[in-house]
């Protein structure tokens, strides 16, 4: 009866979507909660008894730990207070990190406004409780304009293996209407380490895709609906192989469903699995001879006529084998996922670099009459930026472009000759593709941590400073003098703990000559 069920769901859904030709209707599917009513957090959990619950089966790449190491469900509705959660947790061991919750056990929570935001707030919930059942949370939070406060609490128990979790957020300032079709995004990790430094520790994701503390788009879409509540019952992962092998898995179908998958791209809409599921339940399907485009191609898979999951193939998991991985193609890869939902502007500004850029969270403020593409990527070298100017340099139409590496080349121990030669390339290479971009090269910065190599930054400083005096439309902007004192004592007010990147007040300088240097004053 069950097969006879899967049979004739699925071919209904053929007919349907064969109806529409090759563009059948995909929807990524939206998760739909519903109202709690006056929840009280109390740690008694029994008014989740008629929740529906959602289980975890897998991390990001469909790695399934046993069922006696981690074990875990959530469930989770709207309150007139907030978001509310609950959580089932069964693990064998127990490890607490309270300092970097994410390397020990711990519920993670992150949410935005709406799918594609970059105002991710992300919540971690250690397991571990005091006396009255209170856990060690932590929270960090990437909106541009915190002046509202982030409201969250939680209660617990452990029982031996057993750990239930009620967790509270309050997020005024979103305004959801469940009338409306609003929508807010979210993802949930369940870690599982056994001690400290375990390589072989676990964690349960919820939406299927990497880079959840990079990008919402790797985030279900959530609507608030007064009366009815959906989540998919069955998940699936999608592993990429030195990007050549892309193989599925699917979780929680049973015997006799029916399995389709589509492929999407441009717009276009192909079925390229259609079938009933069978006895081997854990099967393995390779999509390799389908010859996917594994940066433009997106996936929708559904199980008994409904969608329960999407990938978008560029943020999905990758695993190299035979070959070694690009120098942070991850972060590459997250800016490319961004640009494929929403590409830029033309005559925008695009901030180019490395941690400094990374970390320069104030920019649409600090520079409000311009567009800006924010491309900054930690650890980031001359070298690095020049290997990606196909992917995030030449693609957007730039009518400005700020540009500030060299700082990681020095201690890394590249020549000067050779950051200039890099830089230059850079600078060649954008003229001759785009020959009205205006470009700025701001100077490598002092840090406290590195000043035994201030005298190579200097030399460095004087090369640009003379490149970009012979050479049209590029301006040196010297931000590194004004970080020092009057007494020549590098002003250690403008650095946060580590003594290398800055604070508010160091961008608040760089801001203020930078602007000046783009004639914005």
């Amino acid at each position: 009866m069950k097969y006879l069920k899967g049979l004739i769901i699925s071919v209904i859904y053929i007919l349907i979507s064969s109806s529409c030709g090759l563009r059948p209707q995909l929807p990524e599917p939206v998760i739909s909660i519903a109202d709690m009513g006056n929840f009280k957090l109390d740690g008694s959990f029994e008014e989740w008894g008629d929740r529906q619950t959602i289980q975890l089966f897998c991390n990001q790449s469909g790695k399934t730990p046993l069922k006696t190491d981690l074990n875990a469900y959530f469930k989770f509705a709207h309150t007139a207070k907030g978001l509310a959660f609950y959580f089932h947790i069964e693990d064998d061991h127990s490890y607490v990190d309270t300092t970097y919750p994410w390397n020990g056990d711990a519920v993670e929570i992150f949410l935005a406004p709406w799918k594609g935001s970059e105002e991710i707030m992300q919540f971690f919930v250690c397991l571990e409780f005091n006396e009255v059942g209170i856990p060690e949370i932590k929270v960090g939070d990437s909106r541009k304009n915190q002046s509202s406060q982030l409201v969250i609490d939680a209660r617990g128990i452990k029982n031996e293996e057993i750990t239930e979790l009620e967790i509270l957020i309050g997020i005024d300032e979103w305004n959801i209407d469940e009338n409306a079709d609003d929508k807010f995004a979210m993802q949930v990790y369940v870690d599982d380490s056994d001690k400290k430094g375990d390589s072989e520790k676990n964690r349960l994701t919820w939406f299927n895709a990497n880079y959840s503390s990079e990008t919402s788009l790797s985030y279900f879409p959530v609507k608030i609906n007064l009366k009815t509540e959906f989540f998919p019952k069955s998940t699936s992962r999608i592993l990429i192989t030195d990007e050549r092998s892309v193989s599925l898995r699917v979780f929680g179908f049973l015997e006799g469903d029916s399995l389709v998958v589509f492929r999407s791209k441009k717009g276009k809409a192909k079925r390229l699995i259609d079938e009933i599921v069978g006895q081997d339940l854990d099967r393995v399907y390779d999509l390799s001879k389908f010859d996917l485009d594994t940066e433009q191609d997106s996936l929708f898979v559904f199980h008994n006529g409904v969608c329960v999951s999407f990938h978008d193939l560029i943020l999905s998991p990758r695993e190299y084998q035979k070959l070694s991985e690009p120098r942070f193609y991850n972060e590459i890869r997250v800016f490319k996922a961004k640009d494929k939902a929403l590409f830029p502007e033309k005559a925008s500004c695009l901030f180019i670099g490395s941690s400094s850029i990374r970390m320069w969270k104030s920019l649409e403020e600090d520079f409000p009459e311009l567009t800006i593409i924010h491309r900054g990527f930690g650890g980031s070298s001359s070298e690095d930026v020049l290997n990606y100017l196909d992917d995030i340099v030449l693609p957007y139409d730039a009518s400005q472009i700020v540009y500030y590496e060299g700082d990681n080349d020095i201690p890394g121990g590249i020549p000067v000759d050779s950051i200039v030669l890099n830089i230059r390339s850079f600078v060649e290479t954008v003229k001759e593709k785009r020959p009205d971009t205006e470009m700025f090269i701001i100077s490598p910065k002092p840090a406290f941590v590195r000043m035994k190599y201030w005298p190579i930054y200097v030399e460095l400083n004087d090369k640009l400073e003379n490149f970009a005096a012979n050479t049209e439309n590029l301006k040196f902007v010297d931000v590194a003098s004004g970080m020092f004192l009057p007494n020549g004592e590098l002003d250690e007010s403008i650095f946060i703990e580590d003594r290398l990147h800055m604070n508010a007040k160091g961008y608040k300088l760089w801001t203020k000559i930078l602007r000046e240097a783009m004639s914005l004053n």
